[in-house]
């Protein structure tokens, strides 16, 4: 039995989320400080990473700029990191209590997430049970092509090329086309 795959898919991996949970800090005043409200940038880091772990299964370290005044449409970026791979988060204050909502303008593109999609296409498309295997746990949503290997429930493989389309992490994938078969020989 060959495998036949959907010509295309495509998936979008860049995430807003909503953080209804930072804390809003009062900030004490002197001659060489500035007065007013912070946020509590500690506490975001804590839920961006919570958040990102949460759906991915996989730790992301955040770190977010300190002094952020308080005020709505105030944004500031965060960098994090997964298994040593960089990434940013664009966080937005949607008031000027403290509430942000945050989406990774750097991101990552997760291989189980990419094995799930082209499991479920290649079964549906088939009839059949498939796997896949895309090697790295997590890549940088960097522009360019990764190869993934689907296999059948007796063993046949199919090349699948994945691409990046943006840094966010928008992908689209499809059957790589078969090897070129090797020069004939002359004799």
């Amino acid at each position: 039995m060959r495998m036949i795959a959907p010509s295309v898919s495509r998936s979008r991996r860049g995430r807003l989320f909503p953080a209804p949970l930072w804390l809003v800090v009062v900030a004490g005043c002197s001659a060489h400080a500035s007065c007013g409200k912070r946020i509590d940038t500690k506490k975001g880091e804590k839920v961006i990473a919570d958040r990102f772990t949460a759906e991915t299964g996989l730790p992301l370290k955040a770190t977010c700029p300190t002094g952020v005044k308080l005020g709505k449409d105030v944004a500031f970026d965060c960098i994090t990191s997964v298994e040593g791979i960089a990434g940013k988060v664009h966080v937005v204050q949607t008031d000027d209590e403290g509430n942000v909502s945050f989406q990774f303008t750097e991101g990552y593109v997760i291989g189980a997430e990419v094995e799930a999609s082209i499991v479920t296409k290649l079964t549906e498309a088939t009839k059949s049970a498939v796997t896949a295997s895309c090697g790295d746990k997590v890549r940088a949503s960097v522009p360019g092509t990764f190869t993934c290997t689907a296999k059948d429930v007796n063993g046949n493989e199919l090349p699948i090329e994945v691409t990046i389309n943006d840094r966010v992490g928008s992908i689209d994938w499809k059957a790589a086309p078969p090897p070129a078969p090797p020069p004939a020989v002359v004799e």
